[in-house]
């Protein structure tokens, strides 16, 4: 007599509320985290002038979440506009003002119309448009960006901000030099009194780089070198702190990851914890 036992296993990972939310395999967050960690080894290598390495690993991230998510979803909306922001600095306005469009298109299909975030992105695009003498087109993305803050009623100030220096940009072009210094200037004032981390005091500097250029276009050039040299030391603060914030933050165990990546990953990581200079391939 032959008894045949069948068994039937079923195994379960235990999910977090957000995983159970987004229906996310196990192999799926494997890649979601290695994801992220390629996206903050981009930002990374980017604060330590390694661009060619930055860019990879900001494109591989994008790759792999929009791999696993809808390219609608906000995660992957938002890697996409790392990616804009990493070729804004750069200064590779085309491939920056590209990827704005692609991000602001997505965030149209998730929030609506009429949301900050939306004009944000309006405002951003407008300005890379500006610095490709894109002007027909970088007026059209101001207007509808500053339509969407009116109608929210400017409830970002740092937008707001945005909104002014973009108006004084259109002042500027069209040789209204005083009345576009006046809104650079009101857009700096207001900033200080609300600044409250780097990403203002870099939006200060620029702002301030802003009156630099009209000066420069108004061939008033000790006005220009003036500003110019504002501009400058208020980045070179800046840039300082985040490298040594990046150096206190990272951990080894939070980057090395079984992917091709994992050699570098684990090298970027000891690096930036010992405070020594990275140096990647």
């Amino acid at each position: 007599q032959c008894i045949v036992s069948r068994y039937i296993f079923f195994f379960f990972k235990q999910k977090t509320a957000y995983e159970m939310l987004r229906s996310l395999v196990g192999s799926e967050m494997c890649i979601r985290d290695r994801a992220h960690a390629l996206r903050l080894l981009g930002k990374a290598s980017q604060l330590n002038g390694h661009e060619h390495t930055a860019e990879r690993c900001l494109k591989k991230a994008l790759y792999m979440v929009e791999n696993i998510y809808e390219r609608s979803s906000l995660i992957t909306t938002k890697f996409l506009e790392d990616l804009a922001e990493f070729y804004e600095c750069c200064d590779d306005f085309q491939l920056a003002a590209f990827e704005y469009k692609k991000a602001l298109t997505a965030y149209e299909r998730i929030l609506g119309t009429n949301h900050t975030k939306v004009a944000e992105l309006y405002l951003k695009a407008s300005d890379m448009l500006w610095q490709e003498d894109q002007n027909d087109e970088a007026k059209k993305y101001i207007q509808k960006g500053i339509q969407i803050l009116e109608t929210l009623g400017f409830t970002n100030l740092n937008v707001y901000c945005d909104s002014l220096t973009l108006k004084g940009q259109i002042l500027v072009s069209e040789l209204k030099i005083e009345e576009g210094l006046s809104l650079y200037q009101q857009a700096i004032d207001t900033m200080q009194k609300i600044s409250e981390s780097d990403d203002d005091q870099k939006d200060i500097a620029r702002y301030t780089e802003k009156i630099r250029d009209a000066y420069r276009e108004s061939k008033q050039y000790g006005k220009a070198i003036e500003f110019g040299e504002k501009a400058a030391e208020i980045r070179k603060s800046v840039e300082t702190e985040e490298s040594e914030d990046y150096m206190e933050s990272v951990s080894y165990t939070h980057l090395t990851l079984p992917t091709i990546y994992s050699v570098q990953i684990s090298v970027v990581a000891v690096s930036l914890k010992k405070k020594e200079q990275l140096l990647i391939p």
